[in-house]
């Protein structure tokens, strides 16, 4: 239900109708009512629109769900049907760029690509981001690694990458993080940013991409803390919102949720990967959004990042963890059929499997394994006192 805090006009985003090349609006009226917003069943993907809500970097209209803003005062969130097969990809069609326009999002933006670049080895052989977007963040690495592969499941977001980054002979790949077409041991070094907060299960995430990563190979990956000193004060002074020192999953979204900072360390550790090193941001960026001229006054640095690591009470924290076990010996083509696991050979098309025949184009630079999610791993997360323990099913 829609709360009105005072009279004014509101702005909805659109949704688009399976099936239809339009868009549908919502007007105030279809959507108000004490059981909850009526929504078309037929719906089936949300117009992705830059909508900062809560912990504004995370909870947006990007998280596939509806988030309805009213300008400077209030925005409700609306939980949607189960996503139909075939749907479009969470970030597909969504002006991804514009979202970063923001004078307090360039500042985060400064600082993920500082922290990134901090956490990574100095060199490697092989990189891949796995959620690159638009490749925001591959400035920060592509000089670094001798070879560097970018994965998204959103064709839009990677044709932005390709425009920016073919030149530097990078690999596109199409393909959901549920079927990642990658040999085990295929990369040294991995990023995965702004992935894991849309997941409820992040070990999900996890064990998807630690097999890709050789024996000691760095992952730098982010998730969002439910800990942290915005949710603290407003629980503590105002009496608003969970305990933000509860363990277990909050969500801020249908498909944005955040964690206990030990939530996160658990995860890691059920997913054989050891910490090495962590960074808390997105504390300074909500200073400088609404004062510009702060941008200068606080420019973007690793050394509070550090200390926010350490205490570990920002928005979100990064980390930087190594694969332990496995091969030590960098596999040689990094590809592997995401259905059968046989090698992909290459093609005059594209990519080909010669053990169950599945072919797997290249289109417009970009190869294409959209389409064979074999979907997420059974997990479960049984509470006990406040701790979760998390397993593999």
């Amino acid at each position: 239900m829609l709360r009105r805090r005072r009279q004014s006009a509101l702005t909805w985003t659109a949704i688009r109708m399976r099936g239809s090349p339009t868009s549908h609006h919502l007007d105030e009226n279809s959507i108000r009512g004490s059981t909850g917003p009526r929504i078309p069943a037929q719906m089936s993907f949300v117009a992705l629109a830059a909508i900062p809500v809560d912990d504004a970097e995370y909870d947006h209209a990007a998280d596939c769900g509806l988030a309805l803003r009213r300008r400077g005062v209030h925005t409700c969130r609306v939980a949607l049907p189960r996503e139909l097969p075939g749907t479009p990809a969470m970030y597909d069609g969504f002006d991804y760029r514009a979202f970063w326009r923001d004078p307090g999002r360039r500042h985060l933006d400064r600082l993920e690509h500082r922290v990134v670049a901090e956490l990574l080895p100095a060199r490697g052989r092989r990189i891949v981001d796995v959620g690159c977007g638009f490749g925001r963040l591959t400035d920060a690495y592509v000089d670094r690694f001798e070879e560097v592969v970018l994965v998204d499941a959103a064709w839009s977001l990677l044709e932005q990458a390709r425009d920016r980054w073919a030149r530097f002979g990078v690999t596109l790949v199409a393909a959901d993080i549920h079927a990642l077409p990658f040999s085990p041991s295929a990369f040294d070094a991995a990023v995965m940013v702004r992935v894991l907060h849309h997941m409820e299960d992040p070990v999900d995430g996890l064990l998807a991409v630690r097999p890709i990563l050789v024996a000691g190979g760095r992952l730098v990956a982010n998730a969002s803390n439910r800990r942290n000193a915005a949710r603290i004060a407003r629980y503590a002074v105002l009496g608003r919102g969970p305990s933000p020192f509860g363990r277990g999953v909050i969500r801020y979204g249908p498909l944005s949720f955040g964690w206990h900072p030990k939530d996160f360390e658990d995860m890691l550790d059920a997913s054989g990967l050891r910490p090495l090193a962590w960074r808390g941001v997105g504390v300074l960026d909500k200073v400088v959004g609404p004062w510009r001229r702060l941008a200068s006054t606080f420019p973007p640095g690793v050394t509070l990042a550090r200390a926010f690591g350490h205490v570990r009470v920002a928005p979100s924290l990064f980390c930087s963890a190594v694969r332990e076990g496995g091969e030590d010996v960098l596999a040689e083509d990094p590809f592997a059929c995401p259905r059968c696991r046989g090698p992909l050979g290459r093609t005059p098309a594209g990519r080909g499997c010669a053990r169950c025949r599945r072919a797997f184009p290249e289109r417009d630079g970009i190869l294409d394994f959209r389409g064979e999610s074999a979907g997420p791993r059974p997990l479960r997360g049984s509470r006990s006192s406040s701790r979760t323990h998390w397993s593999v099913g």
